[in-house]
């Protein structure tokens, strides 16, 4: 529509559809789903004129935060960029990128090559620019694509009302009832003859879908329908799951870990499947459309749910596991159900009491049933909770933070207004609290308690970092505490490094590299003698001074995606020693990085790629082979 009519500058038409996606993800958000695909392509108008967001075919079901980078170049968050993990706010991000470009014409991160793309996304929306006479509507984008997501317009306490309520709006008198009512008159309505008209449609013939996958394990018994609709590839320690876009589930790998459902599970996962949950010991889980949950593979890492089979059937909203093999269900009444190992928080005991009087109280409050929890975390013996209400539960083994009933001290302290806890594999967990507050729990050798750094961490902390044993707090001054297992990044002296802020955290079995706001990589951890797990980058150390906009990490290798669209990597074993064919092409004009167990994958701005590593966890094949669009 914008292509054939002069609409670009138009406040009238670009403010009636921002308030039309505004609506589709406050709907998204509610159900917990990231749409992660926003641009002008994806918005289609109905016969009335009204926007409708399509293509959910990188939407996801979310608690918490999801590390799959994905989307158009021009459109994607910063915290993507990084790979530090994302959660809803990217799509507000998103939208006003689309506020901009429908001003304007174009992105504010504009470039010739992906990587110039992303390095401008990385500097931010201040270093945009805008037109000199920009109104009210630059400062909503200023307000939606702050570089801090829990800051973003939306994220603020009030939500949605505060994108609502914001001056671009109310200037023009926006009536958003109107809106939710379909009374308002849209600014432009396309000439069609019918709801099934298609004039204003390419030819439905000429337009195809072509997906290229990387797959590891062997895939042949499944092969033939991989080719196409695959939305996403899971996996445990030994089994793969690919949920396709009509709502079916492949398995292979492991048969005992789930790459081989049984006759009585698989009619069950031909259609209505929203979403898979690997347990990394060696399980499945489905959520299905129908609020059901369907379990398979190893019976010891919640791969049978025959004990809660009953509470499965229906109205499930969340679907969570831990490292160990524990499972976590929200249901929209309200409900938490679990299973797995019972000793690691697979059987709440007496905090189940504790979360069905909470349930009790909001069901009379309110009138209805209400899921309850917002997020959850693990470590390695427990559970943690964050309910709708700010407090935290936790359940499992007490000296890993799991006992919030029979310790009072511990319940109340985490009562305390909490926006996000994060969980530790050494048995602790951190949760951060609305006025910058750092309350810790469990293991204190894996930063259970913070000791002496619990005067710093009163205020002002921002976002934390969850290592194995150790966690890393950042506060809006810039200043950086780390506490926990010393060895394993909780020394004071790694902090001092880090002072000026954290982008990133990324490990390798006891290894970590850590990328700072400056663009710099710092590297500690255990330094083996025999193997150099990538604590250790003296080798490249100069690569690494600057110009660092991502890392990533296999089981024994680091590698740095620079913004000159460079590649450098160390550590042990083969995905720290490309071979000649990859590292000419990690020179130049790479702008994406991924990594599996056992290898990296690179992605050039000319839409080919190229791997390098373990080749049972990589692929095969020059960058010539393997082009194709990405």
């Amino acid at each position: 529509v914008y292509q054939r009519n002069p609409f670009h500058g138009s406040e009238p038409h670009a403010r009636f559809y921002t308030a039309c996606v505004v609506r589709a993800f406050q709907h998204l958000h509610q159900r917990q789903i990231i749409y992660r695909d926003l641009k002008p392509e994806n918005l289609l108008l109905d016969t009335r004129g009204y926007c409708k967001v399509t293509d959910f075919g990188l939407a996801k079901f979310v608690i918490g935060h999801t590390y799959t980078t994905c989307g158009t170049p021009e459109y994607i968050a910063p915290e993507m960029v990084f790979g530090a993990g994302h959660t809803l706010a990217v799509d507000w991000w998103s939208l006003g990128v689309l506020v901009f470009e429908l001003m304007t014409g174009e992105s504010p991160f504009t470039a010739d090559e992906n990587f110039q793309v992303f390095r401008r996304v990385r500097r931010g929306i201040e270093a945009a620019e805008f037109p000199a006479r920009a109104g009210p509507w630059a400062d909503l984008v200023k307000r939606l694509c702050l570089q801090e997501p829990s800051e973003r317009l939306a994220l603020r306490p009030g939500g949605v009302k505060n994108v609502e309520d914001h001056k671009w709006f109310t200037s023009a008198n926006f009536e958003w009832n109107h809106l939710d009512r379909r009374t308002m008159v849209a600014p432009y309505v396309p000439a069609v003859k019918s709801s099934t008209d298609l004039q204003n449609f390419d030819d439905p013939s000429s337009d195809f879908e072509w997906i290229f996958m990387v797959l590891v394990g062997d895939a042949r018994s499944v092969a033939g329908r991989l080719e196409s609709g695959v939305k996403q590839v899971v996996a445990n320690k030994a089994a793969f799951a690919a949920l396709k876009k009509d709502g079916s589930l492949l398995c292979w790998g492991g048969a005992g870990s789930g790459g081989c459902p049984s006759l009585k599970v698989q009619p069950l996962l031909v259609h209505g499947v929203v979403q898979v949950v690997p347990s990394k010991p060696g399980a499945f889980a489905a959520l299905k459309e129908d609020g059901s949950v369907i379990t398979w593979g190893s019976p010891l890492f919640g791969g049978d749910s025959t004990a809660v089979e009953d509470q499965l059937q229906s109205g499930v909203e969340q679907l969570f596991a831990s490292e160990v093999g524990v499972y976590v269900a929200t249901k929209s009444d309200g409900t938490v159900v679990t299973w797995g190992p019972s000793a690691l928080g697979g059987d709440k005991g007496k905090v189940g009491t504790l979360l069905e009087e909470i349930r009790q109280d909001l069901v009379a409050a309110e009138g209805r049933g209400l899921n309850i929890v917002r997020q959850l975390a693990a470590t390695n013996r427990a559970i943690a909770a964050l309910l709708i209400d700010g407090q935290v539960v936790t359940w499992g083994d007490g000296r890993a933070g799991g006992d919030s009933y029979s310790d009072k001290d511990l319940a109340e302290q985490l009562d305390c207004d909490v926006q996000q806890v994060w969980g530790v594999e050494g048995g602790a967990f951190a949760a951060l609290t609305k006025d910058g507050a750092v309350v810790t729990c469990g293991n204190p050798k894996a930063g259970g308690d913070a000791g002496a750094f619990k005067e710093k961490l009163q205020e002002g902390v921002e976002k934390i970092f969850s290592l194995s044993r150790a966690f890393i707090a950042v506060k809006v001054d810039g200043s950086v505490v780390a506490w926990g297992d010393e060895e394993l990044g909780g020394s004071p002296e790694l902090a001092e490094k880090l002072q000026g802020g954290v982008e990133n955290v990324v490990e390798s079995q006891g290894a970590f590299a850590l990328l700072k706001t400056n663009g710099s990589v710092v590297t500690c951890g255990i330094l083996d003698e025999e193997v150099n797990r990538g604590s250790d980058s003296s080798a490249v150390e100069a690569s690494l001074q600057s110009g660092v906009m991502d890392i990533r990490a296999t089981d024994s290798a680091f590698a740095a995606l620079k913004v000159d669209g460079s590649v450098v990597c160390w550590g042990s074993g083969p995905a720290s020693e490309p071979g000649y064919i990859a590292r000419e092409h990690m020179k130049e004009g790479v702008c994406q990085l991924f990594a599996t167990e056992g290898a990296f994958l690179g992605i050039k701005t000319d839409g080919s790629m190229f791997a390098w590593g373990r080749r049972q966890f990589g692929v095969e094949g020059t960058p010539e082979q393997l082009k194709g669009p990405t």
